[in-house]
């Protein structure tokens, strides 16, 4: 082997490692409230006799346990194919959103944002504890252990939605909130508490992989290099 093959072959090598160091290195949970489901939450653009259509975002908050890159987000969702027979079907596209928190409530400061389309969890009826749907994250955001989050879910409909979030028996952080858009005057543009769930937290489980461990494989890729190098010098 030349010493250009030998040093390409250290390159894609190195490159490898760092690579691997964003995305390869084993993820934590940093929360979860994942339980038995209690009800259901609707998503999207929603049809109303008395006021016309409305929109529904629901937020659920999190607070993480360990400070790490974000790199999955699993939400006690399903994607009802035969709930609404003969209505108009979705839009399957869904957008998760991560706001910081003013005054208890999810703010309109936005840290990070994607669309996902068909990635949810099929059902024809009410799903059990394992019916999740996951959402692996690009380029995600770095959480800080101890700070609130808000996650906010918001879909694309044309008439009536299928997507439901649900709630979860679980009581980790303060009931989950929905926000309307539309023309109901009691409640236009604000964060509310739906009524009568117990406990109301919607079903969430957020994982990181913590900053340490991808330092860990950056430095070592690092040192290798550098061995590699002084070792090619001294021949």
């Amino acid at each position: 082997m030349t010493l250009r093959q030998l040093r390409l072959n250290l390159l894609i090598g190195v490159v490898g490692a760092l690579v691997c160091a964003g995305n390869c290195a084993a993820g934590l949970v940093a929360y979860s409230n994942l339980g038995t489901p209690i009800a259901g939450a609707v998503l999207g653009v929603i049809p109303t006799v008395f006021y016309g259509e409305r929109e529904l975002i629901r937020a659920q908050r999190f607070t993480p346990t360990t400070s790490g890159r974000l790199s999955r987000l699993e939400l006690l969702m399903d994607f009802a194919t035969q709930r609404y027979v003969g209505r108009p079907r979705n839009i399957d596209q869904l957008t998760l959103r991560l706001v910081t928190e003013e005054n208890g409530l999810p703010s309109n400061t936005e840290l990070w944002s994607q669309l996902f389309v068909d990635q949810s969890f099929r059902s024809t009826g009410f799903p059990d504890a394992s019916s999740i749907s996951s959402f692996d994250v690009d380029a995600g955001l770095t959480l800080q252990e101890g700070m609130h989050y808000w996650l906010t879910a918001t879909a694309i409909s044309i008439g009536d939605t299928p997507y439901v979030w649900h709630y979860t028996s679980a009581d980790v952080e303060p009931r989950g909130r929905y926000f309307v858009r539309g023309n109901e005057p009691d409640a236009l543009g604000r964060w509310l508490v739906t009524p009568g769930v117990p406990n109301g937290e919607l079903g969430l489980r957020v994982t990181v992989i913590p900053e340490p461990a991808a330092a860990a494989l950056m430095l070592a890729a690092s040192a290798t290099l550098l061995a590699v190098r002084r070792r090619i010098l001294c021949i």
